[in-house]
Parts: C-alpha cells; sequence; structure tokens
C-alpha cells in the first residue's frame, strides 16, 4: 500500500521533473471545445423535452460537429425536430433501414427510419 504519494507533473523534452518551472496545465477544454459542448448540451436538452431518447452523444463527431444519435418511441412525433432543423439529408446504408441526417444549431444528429 503507498501512503502520502506525492504525484509532480512531467516537464520538459525529456520528461523530468523541474519544481522551478510554473506549472502548465494541457488546454483540453479549449474554447473550441467548449463552444462545441455547450451547443451540444443545448441540443440535447431540446430533443428530450420534445420526447427523443438519447442513444450516443459526442463532442467530436464524424465530420468534427458535435453529434447526436437518437432513438424514436413510435407514439413520439418527430415533428418538432423535423420543424426545427435547418438541413435534411438521408443516406441509405442498406436496403433498409435508411439514416436520417439532420442538423439543429450546428449539432448532427442520426437516426433511423421506420
Amino acid at each position: 500500500m503507498i501512503t502520502n504519494a506525492t504525484i509532480y507533473p512531467m516537464h520538459g523534452p525529456r520528461g523530468g521533473h523541474n519544481p522551478s518551472a510554473p506549472q502548465r496545465h494541457p488546454r483540453v477544454l479549449t474554447d473550441s471545445v467548449l463552444g462545441r459542448l455547450a451547443r451540444l448540451n443545448n441540443v440535447v436538452r431540446r430533443l428530450r423535452e420534445w420526447g427523443l431518447g438519447i442513444a450516443e452523444q459526442r463532442v467530436d463527431g464524424p465530420r468534427g460537429a458535435p453529434y447526436v444519435r437518437i432513438t424514436r418511441a413510435p407514439q413520439v412525433s418527430i415533428a418538432p425536430l423535423l420543424d426545427a432543423t435547418q438541413h435534411r439529408n438521408w443516406l441509405r446504408v442498406s436496403p433498409r433501414p435508411a439514416r436520417l441526417h439532420a442538423e439543429l444549431d450546428g449539432v448532427n444528429i442520426e437516426w433511423e427510419a421506420e
């Protein structure tokens, strides 16, 4: 068992530790990532308000934009999503089912046709 351990970040090209070096942390949450995350959260919230289920969500989707794959219950209308979307297209991956895509506020949304 390790007790009272201290972890020091590695700095420099060789990975050596320099206690006098200023602490620099990698910027994972850049302004770009934070913007995509905010758009994704807003769209997911709206989709849930419309009664649509979320099967998958990613900040960095297939085309670099936020991505959501939704599930649909037969009794829930997809009309609010279709009314709100800017662009819609269809991609047939196999004879059935066809995959439908739409863009809402910069977020790519995908679902399977019934």
